[in-house]
């Protein structure tokens, strides 16, 4: 646990208290009245939180504790680091140019300090620390309830009272020894694996390092799912801090915390996988998602459009651009119940792994899960080579008579990997995490949603007679549209929007203008710009510390480009739909358009502003392609039937397989490439080549560790002659 000192303490409140000062009656009454908000919303709750000062958010200092405590140990040092070097005089004109300890700085001094931080232009380091800061502190603000944001905002959490949530998956009791097959992780890849071993008669254990929520205690609530259902509290990023990502760590992996988007792998991606089985018409991949799409009740005849995405639709079509209804695995997508679908679904609504695949596998009478168990490394039978086991953080140790599979994810197979020092140089490598950055927008205040099929208004969360929209309400992502005809330009869409993700990601301008935000976020809604990152792609690697993943990640500058055009053609969308404000998400001087103003000043903009991972807000929730599958075991880690090339019976089913991003939510890929994978374990048993294919895997390691050693030991050898070398040299130089 991450104690943070008395001065740290000093100097988080001194800028929590700048990225939200406390104003006077009089200033927050003035605000109101300049942003023309109804009487009725003006009321002494808005002007408390408009008042009260960003430190006075409950535990907000406890949660930066505990978020220093849920990242790797060198994240929290850079955090550290930085509170320390702001509670000196030096250390504050090093960050911002600024002399004097911040929390003896005026308010107004200590905006300039942290805009300058903001606007480095030569120093990456200020700006990116200032990032960083202004990322996690306000989402520390912003996210427990009742805080001064969501006061401000009108906002206040759903409360369920006496609903009655979902029934919870019941777990098959059974001891966890003698099994056929070992199922690492219970996401989208675990869980269809498992109910294909299990339905073949297979004895399949799956291992979950996440717990077992139970549906009740899904409150809808932003701070219990984060710390409870997401990789390290939803503060996983790049290791240089520029790109946040989102990953599921719970019982059913990202279909627990995901948004619903139920995309098909798009036919330019399976032609460009190559491989026999996926190619686009009547392969084994057009099956397997045929089935999946119908066992996870995939549909667009109940979506009810909110107002970013009847305004996506809208604005598209007038565009001409290539714009659709995205189909939804929620089997009512139009309920109020569906805006809370990253927080985990109460009533099951979302037909995710615990009520579909993983409560078919346990029906099956051969399928056991352990929660909260999390897998170090691979145990290997020295003799025969195959995967037999594995060893777990706590001690564990458990065998299985066939075989195992890593479903971890693209983020902790590859460590299993590297943790079990399998010789494949290709492991952790091709990273793709279709970056997202945003085009945010102020719609009008009586805009009201244009739904497909719509017969009565969603209730708002917080207030059922506004006709104000709100970052919470319906599905969030029923529309996509492509951006342009390439196979790798972007993919536009709505992201699901909490306050505490949205006020770390939207630019902060300054304070007033971010209490502005604050009253305007019932009209504020959001698009996002996914791309479909090409190039050699980022690299998942262990931390020297915790041997965590730790990301290395950058984003290249032709899918910068790309990512350009996305967002301008963004901008075009919202004029288009009626938007009265647009802006984008550049951590400094954002560009900004208002209605009246020309869209090609706002296009011209964009297209001629650098975006980089340094000067504007990135996120990824979609991790793919670090173990990835091909034909050739000098560029993959597993071959076309998903089997590792180096240890028999070591299978992978999960996103880090895909070779290439898959451009579209990768869910439904992620779930097919599981189930053709599954099949070919079974086929792989059954087999009269399935033992000599396993000899040649297990001579393959041998020759590659070999070789691996060979290489160790030459390095050290010739950095032992040069050390000796020039000791001697040295030696010789001062006799003469």
């Amino acid at each position: 646990m991450c104690i943070l000192s008395e001065s740290e303490i000093n100097e988080v409140r001194a800028l929590l208290d700048t990225f939200w000062p406390p104003l006077s009656q009089e200033e927050a009454k003035l605000l109101i009245k300049e942003e023309d908000i109804p009487t009725n919303e003006s009321d002494d709750k808005c002007l408390a939180g408009l008042m009260a000062a960003g430190s006075s958010s409950p535990r907000a200092i406890g949660m930066l504790e505990d978020a220093l405590s849920a990242v790797l140990e060198h994240e929290a040092q850079k955090v550290r680091l930085v509170l320390k070097l702001f509670s000196t005089g030096i250390g504050t004109w090093i960050l911002s140019g600024y002399w004097g300890p911040l929390s003896q700085m005026s308010v107004e001094k200590r905006e300039k300090a942290l805009l300058n931080m903001a606007r480095s232009r030569f120093l990456v380091s200020r700006r990116s620390a200032f990032h960083g800061l202004k990322r996690l502190l306000l989402a520390c603000i912003a996210t427990p309830h009742p805080n001064p944001i969501a006061l401000a905002a009108g906002y206040a959490p759903k409360d369920w009272g006496d609903t009655i949530p979902a029934e919870d998956l019941k777990m098959n009791k059974k001891s966890t020894q003698d099994v056929d097959f070992i199922i690492v992780g219970s996401g989208c890849g675990g869980a269809v694996t498992a109910y294909k071993l299990a339905s073949a008669g297979y004895t399949v254990l799956i291992l979950e390092k996440g717990s077992a929520p139970k549906y009740a205690d899904f409150y809808g609530d932003e701070k219990t799912a984060f710390a409870s259902m997401y990789e390290r509290a939803g503060l996983v990023a790049s290791n240089d801090g520029s790109i946040a990502i989102l990953a599921g760590a719970t019982l059913g992996g990202g279909s627990t915390i995901n948004w619903g988007c139920s995309l098909r792998t798009p036919p330019n991606v399976q032609e460009e996988w190559g491989f026999d089985w996926c190619k686009p018409g009547s392969s084994k991949l057009d099956k397997a998602l045929d089935a999946i799409e119908k066992r996870l009740s995939v549909n667009t005849s109940t979506i009810k459009h909110n107002v970013a995405n009847a305004a996506l639709l809208r604005g598209s079509e007038q565009l001409l651009l290539d714009v659709k209804p995205a189909p939804q695995n929620f089997k009512n997508a139009g309920t109020e119940a569906c805006s809370l679908c990253a927080y985990g679904d109460r009533f099951a609504n979302k037909q995710a792994m615990p009520i579909t695949y993983l409560q078919d596998a346990l029906a099956t009478g051969n399928c056991w899960i352990q929660p909260n168990t999390e897998v170090v490394s691979i145990i290997r039978n020295p003799d025969s080579g195959k995967a037999q086991g594995v060893r777990c953080v706590d001690g564990l140790t458990l065998f299985s008579n066939k075989g195992i599979v890593l479903s971890a994810g693209s983020l902790h197979t590859p460590c299993i990997l590297l943790r079990s020092a399998v010789p494949n140089p290709n492991i952790g490598y091709n990273l793709k995490l279709h970056p997202v950055t945003a085009c945010c927008a102020l719609v009008p205040p009586t805009e009201k949603e244009n739904c497909v099929g719509r017969q009565d208004d969603i209730p708002l969360l917080n207030n059922e007679n506004s006709k104000f929209c709100t970052l919470l309400r319906g599905a969030p992502m029923t529309a996509a549209c492509r951006a342009g005809p390439h196979p790798y330009d972007a993919l536009i869409e709505v992201p699901h929007t909490g306050l505490g993700l949205a006020f770390a990601a939207i630019t902060w301008k300054n304070a007033i203008d971010t209490k502005r935000l604050a009253l305007r976020s019932k009209r504020l809604a959001t698009f996002i710009i996914l791309q479909r990152d090409s190039g050699i792609g980022g690299r998942v690697m262990l931390d020297p510390k915790t041997s965590q993943p730790m990301i290395k990640y950058t984003l290249n500058q032709i899918d910068s480009n790309r990512m350009k055009k996305a967002l301008a053609t963004a901008g075009k969308i919202w004029e288009k739909a009626g938007a009265q404000k647009i802006w984008t998400c550049h951590i400094a001087n954002p560009i900004e358009w208002c209605r009246g103003q020309s869209i090609q000043t706002f296009e011209n903009a964009v297209l001629a502003r650098e975006l980089t991972t340094n000067n504007a807000t990135f996120f990824s929730a979609h991790q793919m392609g670090t173990c990835r599958m091909g034909t050739n075991p000098r560029t993959s880690v597993v071959d076309d039937r998903g089997q590792s090339w180096e240890m028999p019976s070591l299978y992978i089913a999960d996103t880090s397989l895909f070779p290439t991003a898959s451009g579209v939510n990768p869910m439904l890929t992620c779930l097919a490439l599981a189930s053709i994978v599954a099949d070919n374990i079974i086929q792989d048993l059954n087999s009269l080549s399935h033992k000599e294919n396993q000899q040649y895997r297990h001579r393959r390691w041998q020759r590659l560790t070999f070789q691996r050693q060979a290489t160790t030991l030459l390095k050290t050898g010739i950095a032992g002659i040069l050390i000796l070398s020039a000791c001697s040299y040295a030696s010789r130089s001062r006799r003469r």
